[in-house]
């Protein structure tokens, strides 16, 4: 059965979850699941146990589709910690038309779903499951920049996984919904966020994600900190829903353009201070579009074991 403490209105949370998503600097597009030595040597690295840990899984091709992972819930729950699955459906490519949103409307992915369900309910433990992340985008084939049947379309295909969920009884899984803050954005559209909001029975936890990539990677921005990349979608997120709590799905920072110690050290001091319903904090740990780990310098790492030393940040659900 799911944890009452992990739907209750973000108001009765104690303080805010520690979580990350750590992965080898090789695995970029590659279904990788973390396993327990290197979630204790990062945890080691960070000086706190984690709350949450945070995996990406993809749909993968029609004939081999990912199954839900089973034992490695169970090998995150025996380490203390509540999985976390992306569950993303495409097969790493952004043309990918196997599974638009109009088809898993359609009931053509339903079986897929119903596996994942019955598996789930079977492993009767609590985790997060994110379906669909980012859909204000241009780079995922179910986002509503690019999708056929835009937003309406993704709203539609979201609630109709949590249904299929739900006609299995499901309970113990914890839905969240997790638009981008749009900072990977070229600004060329506009980066709504609520017309694809599927409502607040169909939202337990509300994830977004940001990122300051600052001057050392793929993606070149203005240094930005932390309150000005999460103000706007706090703000307007709190608008439509008044009770879930909110967590950062991925965030990270650059090293190149400013100080990266200093800018972990004022986002945790924004997040106890400035953020009160953000509960959960998800570090995207994988040298990707830039140098995103916590190890990037001897000063960051330093910065982020001080900055996570305050008691407000917690390392198991309670």
């Amino acid at each position: 059965m799911a944890s009452p403490l992990l739907k209750r209105p973000w108001q009765n949370f104690p303080g805010c979850y520690l979580s990350a998503f750590i992965s080898p600097r090789s695995a970029a597009q590659v279904q990788h699941l973390i396993g327990p030595a290197d979630i204790s040597a990062y945890e080691k690295k960070i000086g706190r146990k984690l709350a949450i840990v945070m995996v990406f899984l993809a749909w993968g091709e029609p004939q081999a589709l990912t199954p839900f992972p089973r034992q490695w819930c169970q090998a995150i729950s025996q380490q203390g910690a509540i999985p976390h699955i992306t569950w993303e459906p495409w097969n790493f490519d952004k043309q990918c038309s196997y599974y638009r949103n109009q088809s898993i409307v359609a009931g053509m992915w339903d079986r897929y779903l119903e596996s994942w369900a019955h598996d789930i309910k079977s492993w009767g433990q609590s985790l997060f499951l994110r379906w669909g992340h980012e859909m204000n985008s241009d780079w995922y084939p179910w986002g509503g920049q690019i999708s056929e049947g835009g937003a309406a379309a993704y709203v539609q295909a979201y609630r109709h996984v949590v249904n299929v969920f739900r006609a299995q009884d499901v309970s113990n899984v914890v839905w969240i919904w997790g638009p981008d803050a749009a900072t990977f954005a070229s600004h060329k559209f506009p980066f709504e966020y609520e017309p694809y909001y599927p409502g607040d029975d169909y939202v337990d936890w509300i994830g977004f994600d940001g990122y300051n990539f600052a001057m050392d990677g793929t993606l070149q921005k203005p240094w930005t900190r932390f309150r000005d990349l999460f103000s706007d979608i706090y703000q307007r997120c709190e608008r439509l829903n008044s009770q879930a709590p909110f967590m950062i799905g991925e965030f990270s920072s650059g090293e190149k353009g400013g100080d990266k110690a200093l800018w972990i050290v004022e986002a945790y001091q924004d997040i106890e201070k400035q953020f009160p319903r953000i509960r959960a904090v998800t570090w995207f740990d994988q040298d990707k579009e830039s140098h995103w780990p916590i190890d990037s310098s001897p000063e960051a790492q330093q910065a982020f074991r001080k900055a996570i030393a305050s008691q407000y940040f917690l390392d198991k659900i309670v």
